[in-house]
């Protein structure tokens, strides 16, 4: 009985540190894509619908790709166009080519 416990707890504890580090992993993530058509690549890989954009990462839209992300913390949406390469800073974006997004803000992020 005291084996079958011990291992129960060990189980937990094991669910518990990947809970925790998953939970880690996601509070770095700054915004999130709602829209993408076309070619969006971050860090080589592509870019997809709920995809989570990391603090710091440089997105890249090809000609003709479109691009919407939503700033997790603010709730502001941005829509972007390709080409253009954008770095996804806190608290918002930083066009590093190419034109600048329209922005939307949510009131829904802001507090009174």
């Amino acid at each position: 009985m005291r084996t079958k416990l011990s291992g129960a707890l060990a189980f937990l504890a094991f669910c518990l540190l990947l809970i925790g580090c998953s939970v880690a992993a996601s509070a770095q993530s700054v915004a999130m894509a709602t829209d993408v058509a076309g070619t969006v690549t971050s860090g080589g890989k592509s870019v997809s619908i709920l995809s989570e954009i990391a603090a710091d990462a440089r997105v890249d839209l090809a000609a003709g790709a479109r691009l919407v992300a939503v700033y997790l913390q603010a709730g502001d949406e941005y829509a972007f166009t390709g080409p253009a390469q954008v770095q996804f800073r806190s608290p918002e974006p930083q066009v590093l080519s190419g034109a600048k997004p329209q922005k939307r803000a949510s009131p829904l992020g802001r507090r009174s």
